[in-house]
């Protein structure tokens, strides 16, 4: 069970890996071809997309919940069919609606000496649709099991948006609405394959009369989803408007390239991680010992997969950014803001257990008013740093905000867990992996730098060094959870 369950994170990771690839790939390619003002515009297109993939009404949170603790049943799995179908609805309607609401007033907005067109917002509303339908999608087949397919279609859905958006750049012209258009067209096909696999999958809905309440069931169901997610976004794409209101729209796209970075561990290797470990937690919620033996695998995988990667981009900032943006002569302030930024992003990773915990076994209220308190602690201190011209306060907010969030959500948690287990969670599933992977790295890391070696050299050296610690880790730790655990519970 154990090698499978490697196998299938194995593959989330491939599929990641694949869209992330492709996206640090054509960031500079964007850059070098919009210029920076531009491609300031477009990063805050990328933010909103990225702002509604975590606002995702908690659909994909919904769907992939029903579906994990569905099984094989057909009854609920028509059900699940519903919910997909009602989700399409009200996703489109809305995302129209909106478009047009703003594309309307969209003279109030001011549009950047003309870089955003009217019609952009309705087309950017178009796309956030697609994309939110498509994740859904993607939570579906990752709770029946089909994570090679959902992988497959990650990557390659990745790719024909990326290629489409610079062709379209390129031939028709550099702006805003060119990226626009080509994102759209293979988003529209994109969505149409994953609702066509999705419905076979699932079956016909269940008839109106039997489906438990329709939209106002949906509503009834999704609202704390909706109020935690909400929040979650709000907090982690608020920055880049602000940085454009604040600063500029050239120094927002600096910005919006520094947390790209500095996310890239959580994106690439926790993210896949609470993919497949979340259905894991919802079908273990009504058996403790089940429970914990799933969230000690979950919590020493996440540190074995986001421990080094972290350390190494920390460390390497300057080569790693200089190598990305070397078209650009500003990649200096990127790596200065990137590598304390990704230090903390790594701490936060460790807070996707509780975060599962929390969703995944009812607890949405407490993970729904820490959001939002969290969200009015950022908000203060970005609008203090913005009020005294500080880009580093902002790094300084981001900083604290991951690690306090984190640490705030094990607490609640493990308040709320029989003692017996904390010895488990913290100790040896957390702390100790930590300490093993991060101490020998370190000064590994250190020799690697003060060696005599090319850019290249150094690179592979440090990739080399934090594969081989993390692997003689994992060796001691995650292989042991292939034996059955005893080791305490969490409360019920």
């Amino acid at each position: 069970m154990l090698k499978k369950a490697s196998f299938d994170i194995l593959a989330l990771f491939a599929g990641r890996l694949g869209g992330l690839l492709v996206n640090l790939l054509f960031l500079p390619l964007y850059d070098a071809a919009l210029g920076p003002v531009v491609f300031g515009a477009v990063s805050l297109v990328l933010a909103v997309q990225a702002f509604f993939l975590m606002f995702d009404f908690g659909l994909a949170t919904l769907l992939g919940a029903d579906l994990a603790a569905a099984g094989q049943d057909a009854a609920a799995r028509q059900r699940c069919a519903g919910v997909w179908r009602r989700s399409k609805i009200a996703v489109g309607l809305a995302s129209v609606a909106a478009g047009v609401a703003v594309m309307a007033v969209s003279g109030a907005f001011g549009t950047g000496d003309g870089v955003v067109r009217p019609t952009d917002f309705l087309l950017a509303a178009l796309l956030v649709a697609a994309m939110l339908l498509i994740n859904a999608g993607q939570a579906a087949l990752i709770a029946d099991g089909r994570i090679r397919l959902a992988s497959a279609l990650q990557v390659g859905g990745a790719i024909g948006r990326s290629v489409a958006a610079l062709m379209a750049i390129h031939l028709l012209e550099p702006s805003l609405q060119s990226f626009l258009l080509g994102q759209l067209a293979i988003l529209a096909l994109h969505g149409l394959l994953m609702d066509g696999i999705v419905r076979r999958m699932l079956g016909r809905p269940l008839l109106h009369s039997m489906d438990e309440g329709g939209f106002l069931d949906l509503w009834r169901r999704v609202r704390m989803l909706m109020a935690y997610g909400l929040a979650g976004a709000l907090v982690m794409q608020i920055d880049k408007p602000l940085v454009a209101h604040y600063f500029s729209l050239e120094l927002a796209g600096r910005w919006f390239l520094a947390v790209t970075y500095s996310l890239t561990p959580i994106a690439l290797l926790a993210g896949p991680l609470h993919q497949f470990f979340f259905p894991r937690v919802v079908q273990a919620r009504d058996r403790p010992s089940a429970l914990l033996e799933t969230s000690q695998q979950f919590q020493v995988a996440t540190v074995l997969a986001v421990a080094a990667p972290c350390l190494f981009l920390a460390w390497m900032a300057p080569d790693i950014v200089s190598l990305w943006l070397r078209h650009a002569p500003d990649s200096s302030l990127v790596a200065s803001l990137a590598a304390p930024l990704v230090l903390a992003a790594g701490f936060g990773a460790m807070g996707y257990l509780p975060t599962a915990f929390l969703i995944g076994t009812g607890r949405r209220r407490f993970a729904a008013v820490l959001s939002w308190v969290m969200l009015l602690f950022v908000a203060a201190g970005l609008a203090a740093a913005g009020h005294a011209g500080s880009i580093r306060g902002f790094l300084l907010v981001y900083c604290l905000f991951h690690i306090s969030s984190c640490l705030a959500q094990w607490l609640w948690m493990l308040k709320h867990s029989d003692r017996q287990s904390w010895w488990p969670l913290v100790i040896r599933s957390w702390l100790l992996p930590l300490v093993l992977v991060l101490f020998p790295y370190s000064l590994l890391l250190a020799i690697i730098s003060s060696a005599d070696l090319g850019l290249f050299a150094r690179l592979s050296a440090g990739m080399f060094a934090g594969a081989a610690v993390s692997v003689v880790v994992a060796w001691r730790t995650w292989a042991s959870y292939g034996k059955p655990l005893h080791l305490g519970r969490l409360s019920d």
